[in-house]
């Protein structure tokens, strides 16, 4: 029997696809910065932006963590040029939102547990006319801390 030809496992990605990549990367990144502009407008006090612990063993990052009136929001963003993959929200799964939760304890760790909390997604769509449309929705998911 003929040996087959052995296929590399860990062959360098393609370089279109690095680049859908790194567009994909600057268009989250852009989005961000929509998401803080709109929430400051709003009367949000940005707190932190891309927040991790340090130090704590915790993996990921909270995109924004706000000061709303008196509730500290943990803010995913979530940035689109289709619906193709679904909504953008539908990217907060169960395992994001696990992640965010762990996130917020560690915050509530670091920085009193006096706080009410709210988990807000916001969604970022870039049109055709490269106009984006935001959408906030504050509560999109409840977590027990």
């Amino acid at each position: 029997m003929p040996s087959r030809p052995s296929s590399s496992t860990n062959s360098s990605p393609s370089p279109d696809r690095v680049a859908r990549g790194e567009q994909a990367r600057t268009r989250g990144a852009s989005g961000e910065d929509i998401a803080v502009a709109y929430l400051t407008s709003r009367g949000a006090h940005i707190l932190h932006r891309n927040w991790r612990p340090k130090g704590a063993g915790i993996r990921g990052e909270c995109d924004i963590v706000a000061q709303c009136r008196d509730i500290i929001c943990f803010v995913e963003v979530k940035t689109r040029k289709s619906s193709d993959f679904g909504e953008p929200q539908e990217a907060v799964d169960v395992s994001k939102r696990r992640q965010l939760e762990r996130l917020a304890r560690a915050w509530i760790a670091l920085h009193g547990d006096e706080q009410t909390l709210r988990f807000d997604i916001i969604e970022i769509w870039w049109g055709e006319n490269k106009n984006p449309r935001v959408a906030w929705i504050e509560g999109a998911f409840e977590v027990r801390i």
